[in-house]
């Protein structure tokens, strides 16, 4: 009896120091909180809610859906985001652009590949995409060649002999081009705009470690992505809504700033 009695104590001292609050709903997103027989009105935030979409037509749907204030639309290399709001909730939609395989395959191989490496590449990831139409078959048919042959030196009254290594590369189907153009889609995603770039590739062989390197040259890379971003801007702007504005620029996540 005395257990209980203590614990009976102990409960109402504890629940009399942290007394519990009572709340009710006073609208969709108010409440009045009760505390020690004082209320207090407080204001809930706005429920959000993200949507994702791979096209700019269904970006534009979503948010031409939405019924409050038109936003602002930011458009960056990283992709669409627009955030929408009214007095009931916080709506956010993104496209995030990704970068095709095409692409990526390509900015690799300015690190050097091996031949064979090279010829798969250019029959299955890259077909199609590079210009010049015997670059396959004179990759193909290179011939790494490797000859050692002896050398004698006399050097302060001392004789040595050494090897020598000449190393050199055969195209049997064609001379190596120094440049290629090659074009490929610089996105996957968005899917309903053509995102083809050009671009202008110097293409390099490594003798020794008989590799073979194809890396962009000059300027091109960047004039061709700016290129992408300006009709990416001219399709927004025909399927977003009327009064709705587009900026380039793209939300940082941290703290919801625009970087420009």
């Amino acid at each position: 009896m005395l257990k209980e009695a203590l614990e009976f104590i102990f409960n109402s001292a504890n629940i009399a120091a942290n007394p519990v609050p009572s709340m009710r709903m006073t609208g969709a997103r108010q409440r009045i909180v009760t505390l020690n027989g004082f209320d207090t009105e407080e204001e809930l935030e706005a429920p959000r809610i993200s949507r994702t979409a791979n096209t700019l037509n269904s970006a534009a749907l979503l948010i031409e859906r939405f019924k409050g204030e038109l936003p602002t639309v930011y458009l960056g290399e990283s992709g669409v985001h627009a955030m929408l709001d009214d007095e009931d909730r916080l709506e956010d939609v993104r496209m995030n652009f990704e970068l095709s395989d095409q692409y990526n395959v390509l900015l690799e191989l300015k690190h050097g590949v091996s031949q064979k490496d090279l010829v798969k590449i250019l029959r299955t990831k890259l077909a199609g995409c590079v210009s010049h139409e015997n670059f396959l078959s004179i990759v193909r048919q290179l011939e790494f060649d490797v000859n050692r042959g002896s050398r004698g030196e006399v050097q302060h009254t001392k004789e040595s002999l050494g090897r020598t290594v000449e190393k050199n590369v055969r195209a049997k189907a064609g001379e190596m081009p120094e440049e290629l153009r090659i074009t490929l889609p610089l996105f996957s995603i968005p899917h309903d705009i053509p995102t083809e770039i050009t671009l202008v590739c110097a293409v390099t062989i490594d003798i020794d470690n008989e590799k073979i390197s194809v890396e962009t040259t000059g300027d091109s890379l960047i004039r061709e992505r700016k290129r992408v971003l300006g009709s990416i801007a001219d399709r927004l702007q025909q399927v977003l809504p009327e009064d709705a504005k587009l900026v380039f620029g793209s939300f940082v996540n941290t703290n919801n700033s625009v970087v420009l």
